[in-house]
């Protein structure tokens, strides 16, 4: 039965839907809210957060890589580009153990539009692995206008900031020791929860790594009122399960959406 394109779950097929869309790799035990929204975009039962809530609450991998969160101390406000991939946040993730793939850093990139993911394997972390990597994005995505970084000396030599200023982008850092307004730093601690809940062999820390992205791509953000995967993409990601959209009335709907979307830029 469908309500509102939802498929209605009988109560013998719902915690198995729900591990389907909270325990993969794919979708990175993500947390109440975020296991909620993915499920109300496709699936619809009477007494569903309180259902989500308490498997959740039991997951064994949650308990174990969810840090404890905080409110913060006062309300901060920064402004928000008006065009996708305007500006970027770059960090690196680690060192972590040498991994089997060769691998011991994690180069991370964050849109502040869309807070889009990327994240590439690297085996370094000196200011030429950072070029070789913003090379990468920018084939892909086009040039930033502003970079975000921390002061790290690979993003602080002249290297860097020349090939920066050749794709005619402007270098910003965050304060010393006041890392938290760095997107990229805050994405670092979803995809340190990841590892955390699916990784116990230390030399195996990227097995998953293009799946914990996915996760996080596709996770509704409170903030932008839709998934970074949606204002980039413009439809929402298709995982296992889902309801077969390839009809037109589905293909009218995407295209009347993405007005929505872009103005929330």
């Amino acid at each position: 039965m469908l309500r509102r394109r939802q498929i209605y779950l009988p109560q013998s097929l719902r915690e198995q839907y729900f591990r389907a869309l909270h325990y993969p790799p794919s979708v990175g035990h993500l947390g109440v809210e975020k296991t909620l929204r993915r499920l109300k975009s496709r699936v619809y039962w009477p007494g569903m957060r309180s259902d989500v809530h308490t498997w959740v609450r039991v997951c064994e991998p949650c308990q174990r890589s969810k840090p404890e969160r905080r409110l913060p101390f006062g309300k901060m406000i920064s402004a928000r580009p008006r065009h996708i991939f305007h500006t970027i946040y770059i960090d690196f993730y680690g060192p972590k153990p040498k991994s089997t793939g060769g691998h011991t850093y994690a180069f991370v990139m964050v849109d502040a539009a869309t807070r889009w993911l990327d994240v590439r394997l690297t085996n370094s972390s000196d200011a030429r692995t950072s070029i070789h990597q913003i090379t990468k994005f920018c084939q892909r995505w086009g040039f930033p206008k502003i970079i975000v970084s921390d002061n790290a000396p690979s993003f602080r030599s002249f290297e860097f900031q020349s090939k920066c200023r050749q794709m005619g982008a402007t270098n910003r850092y965050t304060a010393a020791y006041h890392p938290q307004p760095n997107l990229a730093e805050r994405l670092n601690q979803s995809l340190k929860a990841c590892i955390l809940a699916y990784i116990d062999d230390h030399t195996r820390w990227d097995l998953h790594i293009g799946f914990f992205v996915l996760a996080i791509n596709t996770a509704y953000q409170i903030s932008l009122k839709y998934s970074p995967y949606q204002m980039v993409v413009g439809q929402e990601a298709r995982y296992p399960g889902d309801i077969d959209s390839d009809t037109d009335d589905w293909s009218n709907h995407c295209l009347r959406q993405l007005p929505k979307i872009y103005i929330c830029i």
